[in-house]
């Protein structure tokens, strides 16, 4: 019997020590009541054991000891995991399902090669590596039944097991807890009440809220209106348990993150609630320095992206990319088994995303997870392949009217916003939302010509470099406070259907669909404390262009609609959704057609055919740029920065924090844009800029463009008029 005690897992730990704080990690999990069957703790407790068997191999050892560092060397040793299998001893097992699930944790539990090609390839080249051990292997031959070992891969005990394995051994690995304990919910949630009673002794509860308490042990499908509470809600419903909150936008993610922390943790914010998103450690950073804070920002975002803590806020790609199989994804997938999932905004998805989406609903409530669907409007088609939930389901909507619309059959146009803007009388604050920033901008043009005071004129859109984005950020939310009583017009884009609590007095927008103008027509009369015996939504349903991927929805909306002059009520909105966007009037649609596509693929693919950079969500490549005139302008400033960045005596912290000042003066554009400019530059059409370096191998493009109040826009290199000496 080999002694464990006697090899070397790590530089200062040895096999069985090792094996123990895996082991430990177990235990809480257990504790926590995160693990519950016996059967699967008692394969993870085998997988524990055997997964680093193979290190006991002469070459590791000698690798390990050695006080130069040393590299993986394939005529000194084989990966360890490889090596593992054969030891696993099959007569510890009740059925051969059980020791096949306990070998492919062990095999796959690193991604250093492909396993089963390796061992079909290679196996009598393990000869000499066994040797020394042949009493404890047997002669062991893993490539008769290596077919069989890899089968077990999407058998949902087998990804527990494995996710779990993964889970300790990485925990135990980086010297980070495993989990921290939800423990403060129900706490935080009763203390919010309190101070709210002391303000209002009549607050309580609402019936949304108490619906998601009362079922918090099933999964549930809630649609509320505008100002029901939503967040709360589904804190109601995750209770003192491990949760996830998604959404689709960082800004209603940041915003959600912070009334977390501010209302419901109160204390040891670091232990309990995290942000989970690309950039969310430049988010720690900025909020760090603005708070004058001394929080350990790294460590901070370590356990966010470790899935430590109890309670984490989220994009879906950074969570759900787990339904791409990549070698590794069973860890997210075992963290949602125990957890409970809540999805906000659902309808906001485009239909990739949204099968993806689904999918991975399936696989987490086919795990054991459960899930809450909580969205303002939740369209048939969704409803419907959201039916393998069983869901509790219920409705929260009332006959408030908060908007009274007109539907006009003609395009979006200035005259018409400044005729109501100049009436005056209760719609001082007006919001222009258009489906392009294109027509943004145009609308934006036409009016500064029209408009008395052009200082009353604003523009936002997603077309801003990220410091001037924040700053217009800031405005709109100040200007769109219910008690702003300030005129003016702010033209947008679909950038504030969801994630800014504004609220203006009038609305003119393009239709785009159904659930689209509802989520837009919620940034109007937000608080329904505004008269609505006029107009105050326009609704224009004629486009300049409609894309191919909504036109059916379009036009079932645009159908729905025609006409209609008057109130329409919370409950109007519902039934014209549900009539709309049924599975039937959708089915044969491009929409339809490109969800079941994603959806399909995600179904049919193989285990481990994609790689975890391959796992992307977003089909649209956007890019970072920098454009020209913000270069100019700033062009001391980022030069500096390249040059601190270029410091070698940096932290990691320090080059994240001057990286994020640089990407202050980026913009991202859709990837033909910067393609139509390389194009022209390799004909000498336009002006070939120096990219900036932001990383070791890192660069950002500097782009001619323009770029003013307006924001970015192209140029058309073929047609712009140069001086003679341009280049």
């Amino acid at each position: 019997m080999i002694n464990l005690n006697n090899y070397l897992a790590k530089e200062n730990k040895t096999i069985a020590e090792h094996n123990e704080d895996l082991m430990n990690c177990m235990n809480v999990l257990t504790e926590f009541g995160y693990l519950k069957d016996d059967h699967t703790m008692q394969l993870l407790n085998k997988a524990i054991y055997y997964h680093d068997f193979g290190k006991v191999q002469q070459g590791f050892q000698d690798r390990i000891k050695s006080e130069k560092r040393k590299r993986y060397d394939p005529e000194k040793e084989i990966f360890h995991n490889l090596l593992s299998v054969y030891f696993i001893d099959r007569e510890n097992f009740e059925n051969d399902e059980d020791y096949f699930a306990v070998c492919f944790a062990v095999l796959n539990h690193h991604d250093y090669c492909g396993v089963c090609d390796e061992i079909n390839s290679n196996e009598r080249e393990y000869t000499r590596f066994l040797k020394p051990f042949e009493d404890e292997v047997k002669k062991k031959r893993i490539r008769r039944f290596n077919g069989q070992i890899q089968d077990m891969g999407e058998e949902n005990e087998t990804i527990l097991v494995k996710g779990l394995l993964n889970k300790c051994d990485y925990s135990a690995s980086g010297g980070y807890k495993i989990e921290y304990k939800n423990d403060f919910i129900t706490k935080g949630l009763n203390n919010l009440l309190k101070r709210w009673q002391m303000k209002t002794p009549s607050s309580d509860w609402n019936a949304l809220q108490r619906f998601c308490k009362a079922n918090s042990d099933k999964n549930i499908i809630a649609v509320a209106q505008t100002g029901m509470g939503k967040t709360e809600a589904g804190l109601h419903w995750i209770g003192d348990n491990k949760g996830f909150f998604i959404l689709p936008l960082k800004t209603a993610i940041n915003a959600m993150y912070n009334r977390f922390k501010n209302d419901i943790a109160e204390e040891e914010t670091e232990e309990r609630v995290s942000l989970l998103y690309g950039d969310s450690l430049s988010y720690y950073i900025n909020e760090n320095n603005k708070n004058k804070a001394e929080l350990d920002v790294e460590e901070y975002n370590k356990r966010g992206k470790n899935l430590t803590l109890p309670l984490t806020v989220s994009t879906p790609d950074q969570i759900f990319n787990f339904v791409f199989k990549y070698n590794g994804y069973e860890l997210k997938l075992a963290t949602l088994s125990y957890s409970k999932v809540v999805i906000d905004e659902i309808q906001m998805y485009s239909p990739d995303t949204l099968a993806y989406l689904i999918s991975g609903l399936e696989r987490i409530h086919d795990m054991g997870g459960k899930i809450a669907v909580v969205t303002a409007t939740l369209t048939p088609f969704i409803k419907d392949k959201l039916k393998f939930l069983n869901a509790e389901y219920g409705e929260f909507t009332d006959d408030s009217i908060r908007h009274n619309m007109l539907c006009l059959d003609k395009k979006l146009n200035a005259d018409d916003i400044l005729e109501r803007y100049n009436e005056g009388g209760e719609c001082n604050k007006i919001l222009v939302v258009c489906n392009t920033v294109k027509k943004a901008q145009w609308l934006y043009d036409e009016l500064s010509e029209m408009i008395d005071n052009k200082d009353n004129l604003h523009i936002f859109h997603a077309r801003f470099v990220k410091n001037d984005r924040r700053s217009l950020e800031n405005e709109i939310m100040d200007f769109g406070k219910t008690d702003h009583i300030d005129k003016g017009i702010w033209i947008s884009t679909s950038v504030v259907e969801a994630s800014l609590d504004i609220d203006f007095d009038c609305l003119f927008t393009e239709l785009y669909e159904l659930t689209s103008l509802f989520q837009r027509m919620g940034r109007c009369n937000r608080r329904g404390a505004k008269p609505v015996s006029d107009t105050n939504c326009y609704v224009y349903s004629e486009l300049d262009k409609v894309y191919s991927e909504i036109e059916e929805l379009y036009n079932l909306s645009r159908k729905a609609i025609t006409g209609w002059n008057g109130p329409v009520s919370e409950k109007d909105k519902i039934n014209l959704i549900n009539e709309a966007f049924t599975t039937e009037n959708l089915k044969n649609s491009s929409y339809a057609e490109k969800f079941k596509k994603h959806y399909e693929f995600i179904k049919n693919l193989p285990l481990y055919e994609l790689d975890k950079k391959a796992a992307n969500f977003r089909e649209i490549a956007n890019k970072d740029i920098i454009p020209y005139p913000v270069y100019e302008e700033n062009k001391l400033e980022i030069d500096e920065l390249q040059r601190r960045l270029a410091d070698k005596t940096l932290t990691y912290t320090e080059k994240v924090e001057i990286r994020d000042k640089i990407m202050g003066y980026t913009v991202s554009v859709s990837e033909w844009v910067l393609k139509d400019y390389k194009k022209a530059e390799s004909k000498g059409k336009a002006l070939k800029i120096e990219p900036v370096k932001i990383g070791e191998k890192l660069f950002m493009d500097v782009i001619e463009c323009r770029y003013d109040e307006r924001g970015f826009a192209p140029v058309n290199f073929d047609t712009v008029i140069r001086e003679p000496d341009f280049l």
